[in-house]
């Protein structure tokens, strides 16, 4: 059987979902579902409320979103947010495959702490450009939409940290 993901929506060139040379357009894809939020612990104030279940998602192969977001000829630049993608490990990590067999730029957003993700991604890691991980925390909340910079328009606090695996 072919791996799925359980997508919530994808955003097509908006420009606060990270920086890129494209006057900062990039593709959003959210991941649906969070099983932190499921179990009872979501992070607080956690604004993605709505998608922290699968049930109104679209179920599609790695390769059909890929080829979604190739037809929409959009600048090369994505940013993978959620719910929380890599409860969705085996898909997360097909999906960054073939977006960078394209030429995508990746970023991953996720609540995890980077010793998590390291062991998790293992070897697939090469493939995301931009790692921010961290539980957003509302009292060091640093997000500013109104911000056109690429980093307080997509960073929510200041307890994340912003991590480019290919230079460790």
């Amino acid at each position: 059987m072919e791996t799925t993901i359980a997508m919530f929506d994808i955003r097509y060139e908006i420009k606060n979902a990270g920086p890129s040379p494209a006057d900062n357009r990039r593709t959003e894809l959210y991941f649906a579902g969070c099983n932190k939020a499921s179990s009872g612990h979501a992070c607080k104030n956690c604004f993605n409320y709505m998608i922290w279940s699968r049930d109104k998602a679209l179920i599609k192969t790695p390769r059909e979103f890929m080829e979604c977001i190739e037809n929409h000829s959009v600048p090369k630049y994505l940013t993978l947010v959620g719910g929380e993608p890599t409860d969705q490990l085996e898909g997360l990590i097909e999906f960054a495959r073939l977006a960078k067999e394209c030429g995508y730029h990746i970023i991953l957003i996720s609540w995890h702490c980077k010793e998590w993700l390291e062991e998790s991604l293992m070897d697939s890691i090469k493939h995301f450009d931009i790692i921010i991980p961290g539980v957003y925390d509302e009292n060091c909340r640093i997000y500013d939409e109104s911000k056109d910079n690429g980093v307080h328009n997509v960073i929510g606090s200041a307890n994340q940290s912003v991590w480019l695996p290919k230079e460790n």
